[in-house]
């Protein structure tokens, strides 16, 4: 039997076993931003998650690249993490990182689970979204398979929106009401608000004025001026600064209203007796009021039998002496406060010494609309006092309601619902009553105005209820109004650790600036609808916490000196702020400058890219990681042209070198030459050393190549003159031989002799014996050779000279000899050729 087979077996089927549990371990968890109590937490080396790509402020509907990175812990290479956040969505192509049906969680997938980096993307959501919030949480495993032995850590960063600068509002058409107003009309202002962005009003100052005298903030709250804060003759006004919560705008002024007199009231007169006899004195009752408290002056009217009675004017009593039997008597009255007068108001009608008297008609003798200050939500109705001097029963009563003076025809009933008022509307009533005969004069009720109905608070909330320093924060409430106001500025109350913060009294932002990480805000709101203040109170609290740190890393560079790395924190709270520094060079990590704020000279090299990444941590939480890069600049060489040759002479080789150009932060690879001079001749080499024959005046340029291809180059001029010449060469035959001679005008030189270009002999003499091996013509050539330099121009040279044809000698050698000579050599080599190829045997 095969038991390693079976053994195989039995293994695979094991393995296949746990593999759903180490994949549900491996394939990430969604919506746990917040850690897990899977993993065990034990010991000191906590795993530091960290995020790079997302910006200080977003913009709406951008997208960005994220980078999560989670470092320490456990060592070894796999890792985990989900990332959760309330705004926007995330986004990946790809296997190693798993996304929310949703979009707005993260994961790594098993393929990622064998890394501690991911990358994905973020979109940010629509403009008017609000801050972001992002919560992370990172593991470092160990491998085994388990929930035993890993380091996890959270992060909650926070990203606001970048909204565009707020523009302050405007407001027009100011306008008080009624603009004839009387001491029993309550002024109300109305405006128009405008704003560019859109934002609702929100704080707009109003400054009401008495006679060009600012009335003190908060004695007249809202847009309405009660009736009981006037009187005659004052002149009002009002300033408004409108404001959307965050800007004023500029102060506008209302129309200014002067407060005039309200007329007087009267009621009817009754004469008394009403059955006088011709011994009664007749008499009246009169009943006046004035709202302005002014001296009223009385007239009174007697007439008798139709006629008046002018000796009687002003008087209120009629003696009997000046009455007879059957006489009919009436009074009409009116009185004035000196500005106003009323109308007459007449009284019934009295016969003297008749036991049948004269029907007189009811009158109302008070009319009061009631309440008197009534609010959208109150119907209005009316009371009356009515007389009948005859003591007739009043049989009908007639009603017509006014609304802001016009006649509304449709309503007849003695309530006015609440339904069929508006705020700001003036109301009043006109009663008459019947005794069955003759109707009552029309009673006029004093005007009653809808007044404002106060708004209910019915929701408050603040942006955050854990807020960073670094984050302002805004109240937003919601409230109901009877009168369909829109919300105005609210009353708000700040207070910072129980303590009241006077300094932002009626903001709905609490600033950045004011916070501190610790605090604990609470706002104590009331509604506003312009008007008036709710009468309920809501209160909600924040609490300030930690704000990330912030840094900006700078990478500099002089050249052959270290690279050096500029790091600037900032934390809000002041926190001491620690950097986690990681270098890398072409892309890959260089582990051995961890921690460093720079990095050697020696480590650096023309071309080589150089980035680092720094993710500062203010002893609670780490900040966005702050990244920089540079390419180290490549230093061109630098060319210098030596001459080696000692003397300059026309026609002969120069010899030029390049061997003290440099590179001093590399190699020289390539070096290349031009020259040319005044004589029309040129050339081009390449190599550290060259070799040229100019003539005259020669600019002779070199160009260096490092192997960046970055160059240098540089230039000489030179002057070549007329050089020594070999001269009257002669040559001679001498049997066999050919004898060469000639001059010589220079310095110390040795001379190659050359036949027919190949050189046979140097030598330091002005003459040479040659023996040519052939007849016939031949050319001899004498190059001088100067210092090991031998002169192309001073040479010289004799063509087609003719070496003598000699005869050889008879020769004493026999033929016959030489054969058999020749054969023996054959047959001796083939002998040591076969011993060769014999094999030996032992």
């Amino acid at each position: 039997m095969n038991y390693s087979k079976t053994a195989i077996a039995v293994c695979i089927i094991l393995l296949l076993s746990i593999a759903p549990i180490t994949q549900g371990k491996e394939n990430g968890k969604l919506n746990s931003g917040t850690g897990c109590g899977c993993h065990s937490q034990s010991g000191t080396n906590v795993a530091t998650p960290s995020v790079s790509g997302l910006p200080s402020q977003y913009t709406a509907g951008q997208n960005y690249q994220l980078t999560v990175s989670v470092t320490g812990g456990v060592s070894g290479s796999g890792g985990g993490f989900s990332m959760d956040v309330d705004k926007g969505t995330f986004s990946y192509l790809g296997f190693a990182v798993g996304i929310s049906s949703t979009g707005d969680s993260a994961t790594h997938s098993i393929t990622g689970s064998s890394s501690r980096t991911w990358g994905f993307d973020w979109t940010a959501p629509s403009s008017g979204s609000g801050t972001a919030n992002f919560q992370l949480a990172a593991l470092t495993s160990n491998g085994n398979g388990a929930d035993s032995g890993d380091r996890w850590g959270t992060l909650t960063i926070q990203v606001p929106e970048n909204a565009p600068t707020n523009q302050p509002p405007s407001a027009s058409n100011a306008m008080l009401t009624p603009t004839d107003a009387k001491t029993a009309d309550s002024l109300t202002l109305s405006y128009s608000y405008s704003d560019p962005d859109g934002n609702p009003e929100s704080g707009t100052v109003i400054t009401w004025y008495k006679d060009s005298i600012a009335q003190p903030q908060g004695t007249i709250p809202g847009k309405v001026v009660s009736s009981s804060l006037t009187a005659k003759n004052e002149q009002w006004y009002a300033e408004v600064t409108p404001s959307d919560g965050q800007d004023s705008g500029q102060t506008i002024t209302s129309n200014t209203v002067t407060i005039q007199n309200t007329p007087p009231t009267v009621l009817t007169p009754a004469i008394s007796p009403s059955q006088p006899s011709s011994n009664d004195d007749l008499s009246i009752t009169i009943s006046s009021s004035d709202d302005d408290q002014d001296v009223l002056t009385t007239e009174i009217r007697w007439y008798l039998d139709g006629a008046l009675v002018s000796e009687l004017n002003d008087q209120s009593t009629v003696t009997s002496l000046a009455t007879r039997d059957g006489d009919q008597w009436y009074v009409e009255i009116r009185v004035s406060d000196g500005e106003d007068t009323t109308v007459w108001k007449t009284s019934q009608t009295v016969t003297i010494g008749s036991s049948q008297p004269v029907n007189n008609k009811p009158t109302i003798m008070a009319l009061v609309l009631q309440p008197y200050e009534a609010y959208t939500s109150d119907s209005l109705y009316f009371d009356f006092i009515s007389t009948d001097n005859d003591g007739d029963p009043i049989v009908d009563t007639e009603i017509q309601w006014y609304r802001n003076g016009v006649l509304m025809p449709s309503i007849t009933t003695t309530t006015l619902s609440s339904e069929q008022t508006s705020k700001s509307e003036q109301w009043e009533v006109h009663v008459r009553i019947n005794d069955g005969t003759e109707w009552s004069d029309w009673e006029i009720s004093s005007s009653v105005t809808i007044l404002n109905t106060a708004p209910e608070l019915d929701s408050i909330s603040l942006d955050f209820s854990q807020a960073q320093t670094s984050q302002n924060i805004t109240l937003s409430l919601s409230m109901s109004d009877l009168d369909g106001d829109a919300p105005a500025s609210p009353e708000t109350r700040w207070h910072k650790n129980g303590q009241e913060f006077t300094s932002i009294e009626n903001q709905i932002t609490l600033p950045s600036s004011l916070t501190s990480k610790g605090d604990n805000w609470t706002v104590f709101v009331s509604a506003n609808d312009g008007q008036d203040l709710s009468e309920n109170e809501l209160s909600v609290s924040v609490e300030i916490i930690n704000t990330i740190p912030n840094t900006i890393a700078e990478l500099s560079h002089t050249s052959l000196e270290d690279l050096v790395l500029s790091i600037t924190n900032d934390d809000i709270d002041g926190d001491l702020v620690s950097n986690e520094i990681t270098w890398y060079r072409n892309g890959f990590k260089e582990g051995s400058l961890d921690g460093q704020s720079s990095v050697p000279a020696q480590l650096l090299g023309p071309g080589q890219v150089w980035s680092v990444d720094v993710i500062p941590n203010d002893g609670e939480s780490n900040g966005s990681m702050a990244s920089s890069q540079i390419t180290i600049e490549n230093l061109a060489p630098t060319a210098q042209i030596d001459i080696e040759s000692n003397r300059l002479w026309d026609g002969e080789e120069i010899k030029v070198t390049a061997q003290n150009s440099t590179d001093l932060d590399g190699r020289i690879t390539t070096y290349s030459w031009q020259w040319s001079d005044t004589s029309g001749n040129s050339g081009t080499g390449s190599g550290k050393e060259y070799t040229f024959i100019p003539n005259g005046m020669v600019t002779v340029t070199l160009t260096v190549y490092d192997e960046l291809d970055s160059n240098g180059f540089t230039s000489i001029n030179l002057q070549t003159e007329a050089g020594p010449k070999v001269t009257s060469l002669d040559a001679k035959s001498i049997q066999e031989n050919v004898k060469l001679t000639w001059a010589w005008d220079g310095p110390d030189a040795t001379f190659e002799v050359f036949r027919n270009g190949d050189s046979i002999s140097v030598i330091s003499e002005l003459e040479f014996v040659d023996t040519p091996l052939i007849s016939g013509p031949t050319d001899y050539t004498i190059r001088p050779i100067i210092d090991g330099q031998g002169l192309h121009s001073g040479s010289s040279s004799i063509e087609g000279f003719m070496v003598e044809t000699i005869e050889p000698a008879e020769s004493s050698v026999s033929t016959t000899g030489g054969l058999i000579t020749g054969l023996l050599f054959i047959i001796l080599s083939i002998g040591s050729l076969s011993l060769i190829f014999i094999d030996r045997r032992d």
